[in-house]
C-alpha cells in the first residue's frame, strides 16, 4: 500500500513538473519573440534616424541657401536703394538734397527762436515748378506707351465680348444651366455654324470661344477668339440663328456707345418713328447703326423759358459715335455739338436723386424731411401732401429751452411759500427762480420747464413759444400784470 500511494506522488509530481516545464518552455518563447520584435524595431528606429539625420542636413542645406539669397537680395536692395538715391539727388540739382547744408536751419546757441530744422528747407511755389522733372522724357514716354496698351488691351478684351441676355426665367433659361453646359452648348452652336458654311472661313477666321461668364441675372458672357468672329456673330440673321442653334430662350445684345448731343430744341419730337431715319440720312449713317434716342433730363423739369435740351443718343458702332464726337451734326436741321456720355452723371445734394442739380431741385425740403409729409413719400403725386399739424408743432433746437408757465406746471404746487430774498452779492450768481421779487407771485415764465400745450389765458397776454439760445435769465414779470391775473 505505501509503496503504491509513493508511486501516485510520483506520478502527480511528474504531471507537475511536465506542465511547469511546458509553461517555462511558453514563456521562454514569448520571450524570444519579444526580443525579435525589439531587435526589429530597434532597426526601424535605427532607420529612421539616419533618415531624419539625412532630412535635417538636407534641410540644413536649403535653409542655409535661403539665408545666403535673403543676404544677396538685401545686399542688392541697400545697393538699389543707394544708386536711386544718387540718381534723385543729381536729377534736382542742389534743390534737391535731402539735407542740405544751410546756417539758416542750424541751432544757433543763445537764439530761443532757432531750432535745428530736421527736412530739407522749405521752397518756394515757383522753385518748385523750375525744378526738372523727376522722371526723364524717354521714362515718361514709357510709362505713357505702357497705360496706352493697357487700354487698348482692355478695348480689344470689350470688342471680342458677346452679350447674351435671357428672354425669360424658365425651363429653359440660361440661368438653370451650369457655366460646364453653358461652355459645351456655345461651342456646339459655332460648330453648327461652321458646318453650314455660312461665311467665308479666309475673311472671318476661326470661330472659337475663348471664355463663358455666367451673370448674375441670367445673362452670358461670351468672349470670342477675334474681333472678326465677334462682329460676325452681331449681324441680326447670323445672331437670330446662333441664338437659335443654342437651344435656350436668349438673345443677343449688342453693345451701345452713348453720345450727348447738345443744345437741342425742345420742339424735337423724339417719339417719332421716323426721326431716326432722318438723323442717318442726314448724317450719312448706316441703317442700324442709331439705335436709341432719349431726352437726358425729364421734360416736366425744364424751366419755363427753356428753349433747348441734351439727347443722349446710342450707337452701334464706336465709328459713328466718334464721328458725332468729332464735329457737329444736323440734326432737325440744325447743327449740334456731341460729348461723350459720362457714365458717373451728377447728382442733386438737396434731394440727392439724379439728372438735376440742387439750384434747379422740385423739392422744397431735403432728403432728410420725410416729417414734413403726410404719407410715406412715392413716385404717386398725392403722397406729397404736407404734414397738416406740421405748424403746431414748436421747433426745438438740441441745448435749448422753451420759456413756459411757471404756475401752471403738472405736480407743481407753490404751498404758499414765498422766494426768499437775495442779498446784491448774490444778485446774477443764482438761478432765476431764487432772484429777489418786489410781488409775492412766482415769475411767470421760466426757462427751466418745458412748454405745456394749451391756449393762452387771454388774447393780451399770449404764452410765448420762443427759444432760450443764451445763459441770460428770463425776465421778471410785470407785478399789476401778475396780481390782475390771479
Amino acid at each position: 500500500m505505501e509503496t503504491e500511494e509513493v508511486r501516485q506522488s510520483l506520478d502527480k509530481a511528474k504531471i507537475a513538473l511536465a506542465e511547469e516545464i511546458s509553461r517555462v518552455i511558453e514563456a521562454k518563447n514569448i520571450w524570444l519573440k519579444a526580443t525579435e520584435d525589439l531587435t526589429s524595431l530597434k532597426e526601424t528606429v535605427s532607420k529612421l534616424q539616419l533618415a531624419v539625420e539625412d532630412k535635417n542636413e538636407e534641410t540644413k542645406g536649403k535653409m542655409g541657401q535661403l539665408k545666403d539669397a535673403i543676404e544677396r537680395a538685401a545686399d542688392e536692395m541697400i545697393m538699389d536703394r543707394q544708386l536711386a538715391r544718387e540718381d534723385i539727388a543729381n536729377s534736382l540739382g542742389p534743390m534737391g538734397n535731402p539735407y542740405p547744408f544751410n546756417p539758416l536751419y542750424t541751432n544757433t546757441a543763445g537764439d530761443p527762436n532757432h531750432y535745428p530744422y530736421p527736412g530739407p528747407p522749405p521752397r518756394s511755389y515757383a522753385d518748385a515748378a523750375a525744378l526738372p522733372p523727376s522722371v526723364s522724357q524717354p521714362e515718361r514716354d514709357i510709362q505713357q506707351q505702357q497705360a496706352l496698351d493697357r487700354l487698348r488691351g482692355s478695348e480689344e478684351k470689350r470688342d471680342r465680348q458677346l452679350m447674351l441676355d435671357a428672354d425669360d426665367v424658365g425651363a429653359n433659361g440660361n440661368t438653370d444651366l451650369t457655366k460646364k453646359k453653358l461652355t459645351e452648348k456655345v461651342d456646339k452652336a459655332l460648330q453648327d455654324l461652321t458646318a453650314e458654311s455660312l461665311y467665308n472661313i479666309e475673311e472671318v477666321g476661326v470661330l472659337r470661344c475663348d471664355k463663358v461668364t455666367k451673370l448674375p441675372r441670367g445673362g452670358v458672357l461670351i468672349l470670342m477668339n477675334s474681333i472678326k468672329s465677334k462682329k460676325f456673330l452681331d449681324q441680326p440673321d447670323i445672331a437670330e440663328w446662333f441664338a437659335e442653334a443654342l437651344g435656350i430662350t436668349t438673345k443677343i445684345i449688342p453693345r451701345k456707345y452713348k453720345v450727348v448731343i447738345e443744345k437741342v430744341s425742345i420742339n424735337t419730337n423724339l417719339g417719332d418713328p421716323k426721326l431716326p431715319r432722318r438723323i442717318k440720312k442726314d448724317n450719312g449713317l448706316v441703317e442700324g447703326e442709331l439705335v436709341g434716342l432719349k431726352w437726358i433730363k425729364n421734360s416736366a423739369q425744364r424751366s419755363p423759358d427753356q428753349q433747348h435740351a441734351h439727347i443722349v443718343a446710342e450707337f452701334c458702332t464706336k465709328s459713328s459715335a466718334n464721328a458725332f464726337i468729332k464735329e457737329p451734326r444736323l440734326i432737325e436741321h440744325e447743327f449740334v455739338h456731341s460729348s461723350k456720355y459720362n457714365t458717373n452723371g451728377f447728382r442733386c445734394f438737396k434731394c440727392q436723386r439724379p439728372g438735376h442739380k440742387s439750384a434747379e431741385c422740385p423739392q422744397h425740403h431735403k432728403t432728410c424731411a420725410d416729417q414734413h409729409y403726410k404719407y410715406y413719400v412715392t413716385d404717386e403725386q398725392w403722397t406729397w401732401a404736407p404734414a397738416s399739424n406740421l405748424s403746431k408743432q414748436p421747433t426745438q433746437t438740441r441745448r435749448s429751452a422753451p420759456i413756459t408757465n411757471f404756475i401752471q406746471q403738472n405736480g407743481r404746487n407753490n404751498g404758499g411759500r414765498q422766494p426768499g430774498a437775495a442779498t446784491a452779492s448774490s444778485t446774477g450768481t443764482r438761478s432765476p427762480t431764487t432772484l429777489p421779487f418786489t410781488s409775492p407771485i412766482p415769475p411767470r415764465y421760466s426757462p427751466c420747464r418745458p412748454i405745456i400745450p394749451g391756449p393762452p389765458t387771454n388774447e393780451t397776454d399770449p404764452i410765448p413759444t420762443v427759444l432760450i439760445t443764451d445763459v441770460a435769465p428770463a425776465p421778471l414779470a410785470d407785478p399789476a400784470v401778475e396780481s390782475a391775473n390771479v
